[in-house]
């Protein structure tokens, strides 16, 4: 069922939006002073698009994940002592593997179905021995299947 709005919820509806804009306004005038522009941060790093080039990070694209480089800048830069990371919202596990690389303690918990299985994917991958795989590769490549 589609419901026509009525002029005074179009008001209502105006009305929250410059409210909210208000109140970022004047959390923005609160806080200006605190607020640093840090180069190093651009678009590309605090999104994934960063893990396009990253091998095992760029084979599942996940909007909604961090990248490699940004949660190793953040490690690096805020904690410099490799700890335990608990990420609530796991997602594909990009914060989990980066800081793992990094030698953090890593614990995460996702509830999407999707996050699941490219973490135990990439768990999986990660125990493979690649000069095995490479060798049993090229001994599949000489097989001419055509006589099976």
């Amino acid at each position: 069922m589609i419901e026509v709005l009525k002029d005074s919820d179009r008001i209502t509806e105006s009305r929250k939006v410059a409210f909210s804009s208000a109140c970022r306004t004047a959390l923005y005038e609160k806080f200006k002073s605190r607020i640093v522009h840090n180069p190093s941060l651009d678009r590309k790093l605090v999104s994934f698009q960063a893990n396009k080039q990253v091998p095992f990070y760029s084979w599942f694209k996940y909007r909604e994940g961090f990248s490699e480089r940004l949660v190793a800048y953040l490690l690096q830069h805020l904690k410099r002592q490799p700890g335990l990371l608990l990420d609530p919202f796991a997602g594909v596990g990009s914060s989990l593997f980066a800081a793992s690389a990094l030698g953090w303690q890593t614990k995460g918990i996702e509830l999407l179905p999707v996050g699941v299985y490219a973490i135990q994917a990439r768990l999986v991958a990660q125990k493979i021995n690649f000069d095995e795989f490479n060798t049993v590769v090229n001994e599949l490549i000489k097989i001419n299947f055509a006589n099976y």
